[in-house]
């Protein structure tokens, strides 16, 4: 779609995926990072292309995006809102301001939430003649008749959306539970998507934190690959009840055998 709109500059809100950042210097643009954990104020070029995903990741924030959008169009811009994560919260998408202003473009992507990540099913929404021209770049064979028929069944369940809602709302805060106990991080980010980010206290190494975890058969993102954040920062998928719990006893058992005066990643592994 970048290629398509061929930006000269492109406004960053950060972190967030690194796949934008990478199109764009194979598009030659002049990138702009916004670091999004400071007040979102920041002036932009005009006629500029601007990327702003909506839950955001990997803190999965959830954003009033009106006043921004206020200001890009002003701006004249070009606007991409990535909801990829949008269908685990109650609110509602921009999508609908697309009849007001058409350099506008939602992406979705619907594996996040229907858990069929092999399916790599996706769609954007944009006005009319934007999407007649887009799809002069389609492949030829986008779908096969299984992932159709699959998606169909799913979007129609309206049952599993209220009910995947509510139950990732409440893991989501047994999540966050589980990480405050620990006494291991500094700040648990309070998301709302299907994870949790956190900044490990003291200095501490999330690749040391992985480590650790590998007996139990745990696996943790280190997000220092997002702009802005380094290996002190983690994050954690909302799983179900057995997989959180054990992730807090495992938790539990690491932090018993640090001396808070020492840094994680200083500390020994465990046997």
């Amino acid at each position: 779609m970048l290629r398509w709109i061929l930006p000269q500059d492109l406004v960053l809100y950060t972190p967030l995926y690194g796949e934008y950042a990478h199109i764009a210097g194979e598009l030659g643009c002049q990138v702009h990072n916004i670091d999004r954990f400071k007040p979102l104020t920041t002036d932009i070029p005009k006629a500029s292309t601007v990327i702003f995903v909506n839950p955001s990741t990997p803190d999965g924030q959830l954003y009033d995006l009106q006043e921004r959008l206020t200001a890009w169009q002003a701006a004249e811009c070009h606007i991409i809102v990535d909801e990829s994560f949008l269908d685990f919260c109650v609110a509602e998408s921009v999508a609908e301001c697309i009849a007001g202003y058409d350099k506008l473009y939602i992406i979705k992507s619907l594996s996040k939430f229907y858990g069929c990540a092999g399916i790599r099913v996706g769609f954007i929404i944009a006005a009319a003649p934007v999407i007649k021209e887009l799809r002069r770049y389609e492949p030829a064979w986008k779908l096969s008749s299984f992932d159709m028929i699959y998606m169909q069944q799913a979007l129609a369940n309206d049952d599993f959306v209220e009910k995947t809602r509510e139950q990732t709302a409440s893991l989501r805060n047994m999540l966050r539970l589980a990480l405050q106990s620990s006494g291991l991080f500094e700040r648990i980010y309070s998301g709302q998507a299907n994870f949790l980010l956190a900044k490990l206290a003291n200095q501490g190494d999330g690749y040391h934190l992985q480590t650790l975890l590998e007996p139990s058969r745990i696996l943790i993102r280190v997000c220092d690959n997002f702009e802005g954040l380094d290996k002190r920062y983690v994050r954690f998928a909302v799983k179900n009840a057995q997989a959180i719990n054990l992730l807090a006893d495992s938790l539990k058992a690491l932090s018993s055998h640090f001396d808070s005066r020492f840094e994680l990643g200083n500390a020994h592994e465990i046997t």
